[in-house]
């Protein structure tokens, strides 16, 4: 069976050095066979436009010269490969030993798990992941958000070609692109079809968080934490979210996992994955570097503080972890090399990486990470977020042995980002922090175990802490369903009724009529007017004499910001604005000429 795999390894192997050169071969030499007329007139016609201003002659030299640079280092590194032949294929038969080892050893912690878990809890979990797994699945239809619809527009629409290798806005979450291109290609341009990457990503989560518990803190609180992030509206919305911080969260927990079982064993595959994981985390979005700080934090500080205290395994561990770190972040510069050769990504970079005086970061951070609590609490009445931090205050400074590993991690959390933060000199978004409300929540079922401990050793300890589950889970998803906050309450604002405006608008539509909107329903519209076949040009690119002007007020925004928005002065004189249909958050206007 060993030779067999080897040999399927040696022919998947085969395939994906194949096809990753053609890939290379075509980006790398392609310029060489191509000239800036012919490129120039390609980018003019994707293009929303009509013109790319950007694409210059400077600029496609510049970007020839880096191809050439690239080319060489590419050249480089095979020759590299290629003498170090035989010790790489040494590498890759002892990570398959290592991948048939590490399947075999969960096969039989999975099978020691089941068969240990009453019938009771087995259906308890069950309850619980596919009540998540179905509320997630009801609002993959949901109306497409800002963001969501900005990026499969202008990214996850286009060819992959332009897709990845376009950092002209942080929106472009790579990894999550190149998913959505392939799902919308293969199954349309739904909204559940743009959503499917990120939803399949969330349940994979939501598996990865009761896995990393269960291993540092037992089964119960793990089905605890699984049901508090089950049915809380912020999580569910990032689970379905066509973006890459669902990925971030994923690829965290696997690495966590990954750590906790390094400590028992060694294996070279799962520290191989550490590299890959970290990669593809770092490749949805460049803010993965505050989750492994995390990981390094996590995977130190308890063997520093083991007594007797081993420092030759502390400096092995280290030494594997940071070596590879580094190999992850060689592989993320090779997954980035489109965009660092095109150049397209010099404003998003100037955007991450700019820094705020030193003061102003210190002044915010309280605030900072009070909104981060309001955001993960934003469903709850006021008592209710007072019981959470109650509960997480006790889960995290008042554990007892059953739960040691409560302030580690906490510490790991804490002081690798505060660096990182005072480093980098800026106070990242909320939503940069999804991937620690898990934590959050563990940090609150710690708290709720301390005060059932008591009764552990009692006759009927399952059916309470099933009870307990369910008691809260059940009731709670049923008041977030109803209330509808991960719509209503979403960090990413929307125009809700943008499919129903454009539906509205599409008999009423021709080429030659302009569509006036302010962020952020431009970009909603955008997305169901190119699903709808409606004619989109005057919403993009302003018509210099229109036939009709239409004007989509989401009922927040003024008339005069819409108006400034679209580089418009107003209305001109004799012209007036006629409401002609009003949605659940949006008015439609037309400009009437009264002189006409």
């Amino acid at each position: 069976m060993y030779i067999a795999g080897i040999h399927f390894l040696r022919i998947i192997g085969a395939m994906i050095i194949f096809l990753v050169t053609l890939v290379y071969v075509e980006f790398f030499l392609g310029p060489f066979f191509i000239n800036y007329y012919w490129l120039k007139e390609k980018i003019n016609k994707i293009s929303s436009s009509g013109e790319s201003l950007l694409f210059t002659q400077v600029f496609f030299d510049n970007m020839f010269f880096k191809f050439k640079f690239f080319l060489i280092a590419v050249v480089v590194l095979s020759v590299v490969m290629l003498l170090l032949r035989s010790k790489i294929k040494h590498y890759f038969s002892r990570v398959y030993r290592d991948f048939i080892d590490i399947n075999n050893f969960f096969y039989s912690i999975i099978k020691k798990s089941i068969a240990k878990d009453s019938m009771a809890y087995r259906c308890t979990f069950g309850i619980v992941l596919i009540f998540s797994c179905a509320i997630r699945l009801y609002y993959l239809n949901a109306p497409l958000r800002y963001d969501e619809a900005f990026t499969y527009n202008n990214y996850a629409s286009k060819s992959l070609l332009i897709a990845l290798s376009n950092y002209s806005a942080p929106n472009n979450h790579l990894f999550h692109t190149l998913l959505a291109h392939i799902s919308t290609s293969l199954l349309g341009d739904g909204e559940w079809a743009i959503r499917l990457p990120a939803f399949f990503a969330g349940i994979l989560l939501l598996i990865s968080v009761y896995t990393f518990f269960r291993m540092i803190h037992g089964k119960y609180l793990a089905v605890v934490t699984l049901g508090l992030i089950g049915h809380n509206s912020y999580f569910i919305e990032y689970s379905t979210s066509a973006r890459g911080y669902v990925f971030v969260g994923l690829f965290f927990f696997c690495i966590m996992i990954f750590v906790e079982l390094l400590r028992k064993r060694q294996n070279e595959f799962l520290w191989f994955m550490i590299a890959v994981f970290a990669a593809l985390g770092l490749y949805a979005i460049p803010t993965m570097v505050y989750c492994l700080g995390v990981v390094i934090a996590w995977a130190i500080i308890p063997l520093a503080l083991e007594r007797p205290r081993d420092w030759k395994k502390i400096t092995h561990f280290s030494g594997k972890l940071a070596t590879y770190l580094v190999l992850g972040g060689v592989i993320t510069i090779v997954l980035y090399a489109p965009i660092f050769v095109t150049g397209f990504g010099s404003y998003s970079s100037k955007i991450l990486l700019e820094k705020l005086p030193i003061d102003i970061v210190i002044r915010d951070l309280p605030q900072a990470i009070s909104a981060i609590g309001l955001l993960w609490t934003r469903a709850m009445p006021d008592w209710a977020r007072l019981v959470c931090s109650i509960l997480v205050a006790l889960g995290v400074f008042v554990g007892n042995k059953s739960l040691k590993n409560n302030f580690l991690l906490f510490c790991s959390i804490l002081l690798p980002s505060l660096v990182i933060i005072l480093v980098q000199r800026k106070i990242p978004f909320t939503r940069n922090w999804f991937f620690l409300f898990p934590v959050f929540a563990g940090f609150i079922s710690m708290g709720i175990m301390l005060f059932l401990e008591r009764l552990k050793e009692k006759k009927g300890y399952d059916f309470f802490i099933i009870a307990v589950v369910l008691m809260v889970f059940i009731p709670w998803m049923i008041f977030e369903w109803k209330q509808r906050s991960i719509l209503s309450l979403s960090e990413d604002k929307t125009l809700l009724a943008a499919k129903e405006v454009s539906l509205y608008l599409r008999p009423l539509l021709s080429s030659e009529d302009r569509v006036m909107a302010k962020c952020p329903a431009d970009a909603p519209l955008e997305y169901y007017f190119g699903r709808y076949n409606i004619p989109k040009k005057g919403l993009i690119v302003p018509k210099a004499t229109p036939r009709n002007i239409y004007l989509v007020q989401r009922k927040e925004q003024s008339i005069e910001a819409i108006f400034i928005a679209n580089q418009e002065k107003g209305l001109l004189p004799g012209e007036s604005l006629r409401a002609i249909y009003e949605a659940k958050d949006a008015i439609v206007y037309k400009v009437v000429n009264e002189n006409l």
